[in-house]
């Protein structure tokens, strides 16, 4: 792997739904993703669609069936030649869906599937998420099925591990990440939504050993407990003019159950950015909320090398002000990004926020005899409130990169 040289801010975006991974019916193109989707669940396979039987009723666009599949190869919770029947959705025929979970041609396909109960439905299997669907099993995207269901039910024995002790998360108290039969090169352990924990540098030996306490958005709400929290081991690519993370996904991850959280206010971390909107030469104030106390930042504008460092107070506030940032001058809106410390040269947000910037210049202070006030062309104040942080995500992801990833089930503990 290419050497690190140079950095790149990464912006989480809108997470609150992925932060407490629970299982639900099958993802499509829309929610985490197929590796949120394959997490929670209990059966794991590849094989052939050889039935469907309807259920029940039709809901909304959406009709059930009895799906049986055919196990070619079983990840987790199966075996090669059983038949495993589970609940799925086809959509109703003519009545447009944006997001199916099967085509209507269903039968006979072959899948890479994960199944799982639902909180409706404990004692029955239905459709989680399927990675793959196709006529034959080969090709890429079969390929990179293959692999994630490898990650998640760790059934491939040469494949780096990631393994977590104590089996439980418990926020605010240590947690050992050890991996082992890891390819040599620069990583990032991290939170699969959140913070970075560790920037590895593995050497021949192809193993780390890190403990890091547990900081969470997740242990900001007490309904988590007992969910998942996922950890990622991403290997780092040079990709001038950045660093990013490996678009091919990590290399590794698992999960954990969490325990010890609270109910607190805000859920995550927060920037607030004044004024707004903003004109050509304004100097900008960041309020930061919801971070850890005395926790190390460093605040950006996007598309700037430098900031200003910021401490978080006992209550894991902050204020800094950032002068007037040049884009102010050229607009549309200003990103601004909390970046965590001591991860240089890799940057990682863990807060973004953004202004939008006025089209006419600040006012003149007013003369005895002051005209109608200058109320500007940028949105009214509180406009951007509701899509401010996916704004800001746009605004700065400085490289495009994908980021797959997969997380287990349960954990797996070192030995000592």
């Amino acid at each position: 792997m290419k050497s690190v040289l140079v950095a790149v801010v990464v912006i989480l975006g809108s997470v609150a739904a992925a932060l407490s991974l629970q299982p639900r019916p099958a993802l499509a193109c829309s929610g985490p993703g197929p590796v949120e989707g394959l997490l929670p669940s209990t059966v794991i396979i590849e094989g052939r669609v050889t039935s469907m039987t309807r259920s029940g009723e039709p809901e909304f666009d959406r009709i059930p069936y009895k799906i049986t599949f055919e196990v070619a190869h079983a990840f987790k919770g199966a075996a090669a030649g059983q038949k495993v029947v589970a609940t799925g959705y086809i959509p109703i025929p003519g009545k447009p869906i944006m997001c199916p979970q099967f085509p209507q041609d269903l039968l006979g396909k072959y899948v890479v599937i994960g199944l799982g109960p639902d909180e409706a439905h404990p004692q029955e299997l239905h459709t989680v998420i399927t990675p793959f669907i196709g006529d034959k099993p080969e090709g890429e995207t079969y390929a990179q099925a293959v692999r994630l269901a490898e990650m998640i039910s760790d059934s491939n024995p040469a494949a780096p591990q990631l393994l977590l002790d104590p089996p439980v998360a418990t926020c605010g108290q240590p947690m050992r990440f050890v991996g082992r039969r890891f390819p040599e090169g620069p990583y990032l352990l991290r939170y699969g939504f959140g913070r970075a924990i560790a920037q590895l540098n593995i050497g021949s030996s192809g193993t780390f050993d890190v403990t890091a306490s547990i900081v969470h958005e997740i242990c900001r709400d007490s309904r988590n407990n007992s969910r998942l929290v996922s950890f990622y081991v991403d290997g780092l690519v040079d990709d001038p003019p950045w660093i990013v993370l490996d678009p091919l996904g990590p290399t590794e991850a698992a999960a954990v159950p969490i325990a010890g959280a609270v109910d607190r206010e805000p859920r995550g971390p927060t920037l607030t950015i004044t004024p707004k909107p903003a004109r050509c030469g304004d100097a900008l104030t960041v309020r930061g909320a919801g971070f850890e106390p005395a926790e190390q930042l460093t605040v950006t504008v996007a598309g700037e090398t430098s900031g200003v460092p910021a401490t978080a107070d006992a209550v894991g506030s902050f204020a800094v002000q950032l002068g007037s940032p040049a884009g102010l001058c050229t607009g549309p809106f200003i990103g601004v990004a909390a970046i965590q410390s001591g991860f240089e040269p890799f940057r990682w947000a863990v807060a973004g926020g953004e202004v939008y910037v006025a089209s006419t210049p600040t006012s003149p202070a007013p003369s005895a005899t002051p005209g109608p006030p200058d109320v500007g062309t940028g949105p009214p104040v509180g406009a951007q409130d509701g899509h401010g942080l996916l704004m800001a995500g746009a605004a700065l992801l400085l490289a495009s990169f994908a980021v797959g990833a997969a997380t287990r089930n349960s954990a797996r503990r070192p030995s000592s």
